[in-house]
């Protein structure tokens, strides 16, 4: 990445969303559908484009180009809200990604601990580098090379918010909010944990201590997790957090949930029997060799938990930022996908573990914690109805039958890769997408994909 000038001025540099000429706008879309429409079909994509032009195109060109005078994208609301505020559906699986990161070696719960809080660090240094508008900017390296890329997207990542509501879900901003601390899930209890005194971020060696002090309070799993309701329809978990917050316990313990940087996750390992590919199709990848762990098994467990009587519970899906750190080593990332794209997590996400690596071959063991005093760890209260207790039941069947509706495999093909497809003069990511929208499209008869505006 490049970086010439501060995120702050670029973003303000960047020219407006254009609006395209509503011709222009009619054949292109002419050229994109015509491939694969038989004659007949196309002659009736003209005729429908060519009705539009003439009657209600140009006044519905004019409520976009005014729009676009008042607002610096005029596109995304209207996206935003048709992709994902309006989507009853529950995030886990439906709309949630789910990542499996490279796994770890934990020999001890001090290196599980330790791992994450080296994380944790890494996350801090990011989040003070967006405050400081220190973030390298982007440039486009293809088409128009040099083109600096909108970086807003980063900046959300620890600072949006995705609130259950009715009619439709909204984003909370939290970036004018001292966000001074964040939630660690634990046993499907949640702890807001300080990362900063009163003049300082708190060092690597406390992070782990504060982690220690979580893992070593809690021996009993909650049986009345608040945090599967967010596994919940929309509208449903809407209704129950507008119960919630009528206490004020509840009240404050979502406060904390929803201004926190992220949420890190110590989990309890997905059993290899409930989700292992029977005569897995190839060996490769990654594997636990203690528990027998595939990749699809660990891909169950980020992408919602294994279910209610493992780790659905442990998790706030309306968290954007989810970091799962489990027991034997499985590591992983849930995210709310609205706040951004998954390649701002994935870069995030590259850096870390190169960041990482360099720290252990430079003998980077740090596991002991200062000897000065810093604000504990605080586990969040609830106060749970009955109402609230039959809700949190009725979530638990709901996920489990939604998870049971799953049929998920992580297959490597291992016939070429990368190399050649650039070989090819093709885009690995292009020809990936192609395959995967050819597929969905021979199976559903439609597709849907976004992709990046450039001016």
């Amino acid at each position: 990445m490049d970086c010439v000038l501060s995120l702050s001025l670029q973003q303000g540099d960047l020219p407006k969303l254009p609006v395209p000429e509503l011709e222009k706008t009619l054949q292109r879309y002419l050229e994109a559908v015509q491939p694969i429409l038989t004659i007949k079909q196309f002659e009736r994509a003209q005729e429908l484009a060519r009705q539009l032009a003439e009657n209600e195109g140009p006044e519905l060109q004019h409520h976009i180009t005014e729009r676009q005078l008042k607002t610096k994208n005029w596109a995304y609301d209207w996206w935003m809200n048709d992709m994902y505020l309006n989507n009853p559906l529950c995030l886990p699986i439906n709309s949630n990604p789910g990542g499996v990161l490279p796994p770890q070696k934990f020999n001890t719960m001090e290196d599980q601990l330790d791992f994450a809080s080296k994380l944790t660090t890494f996350m801090l240094d990011f989040k003070d580098i967006l405050d400081r508008n220190e973030l390298p900017v982007e440039k486009a390296a293809s088409r128009e090379p040099g083109q600096p890329f909108c970086m807003a997207q980063h900046s959300r990542l620890m600072t949006t918010y995705r609130v259950p509501c009715l009619p439709r879900d909204y984003h909370r901003d939290t970036a004018h909010i001292l966000n001074d601390h964040i939630i660690v899930a634990y046993r499907k209890h949640f702890f807001t944990c300080p990362i900063r005194t009163e003049d300082r971020r708190l060092t690597t060696k406390e992070l782990f201590q504060q982690f220690k002090a979580i893992v070593q309070s809690e021996t009993a799993t909650n049986d009345t997790p608040i945090g599967i309701l967010t596994s919940q329809m929309r509208p449903i978990w809407a209704d129950e957090r507008t119960k919630l917050l009528v206490v004020d316990t509840n009240k404050s313990s979502i406060e904390e949930i929803e201004t926190c940087q992220f949420i890190v996750c110590f989990d309890d390992p997905l059993p290899a029997q409930y989700f292992n590919v029977k005569n897995a199709i190839t060996k490769s990848g990654h594997w636990i060799n203690e528990t027998g762990r595939d990749e699809t098994n660990m891909l169950q467990q980020m992408l919602h938990g294994g279910g209610s009587i493992f780790n659905s519970g442990n998790r706030w899906f309306d968290k954007t930022l989810q970091f799962i750190v489990s027991s034997d080593g499985a590591i992983g990332i849930c995210y709310e996908h609205s706040p951004a794209e998954g390649i701002a997590v994935l870069n995030l996400i590259d850096e870390f573990f190169t960041k990482l690596k360099a720290q252990e071959e430079q003998g980077y063991l740090e596991n002991e914690g200062e000897k000065w005093s810093i604000p504990p760890p605080i586990k969040l209260e609830w106060e749970i109805s009955l109402d609230t207790k039959n809700a949190i039941t009725e979530a638990s069947m709901a996920i489990d039958q939604l998870i049971e509706d799953v049929d998920l495999l992580v297959f490597r093909f291992e016939s070429y890769g990368k190399n050649f497809i650039k070989k090819c003069k093709v885009s690995p990511d292009v020809f990936i997408q192609l395959a995967l929208q050819l597929t969905f499209y021979r199976i559903r008869a439609w597709i849907y994909h976004d992709t990046t505006t450039f001016i």
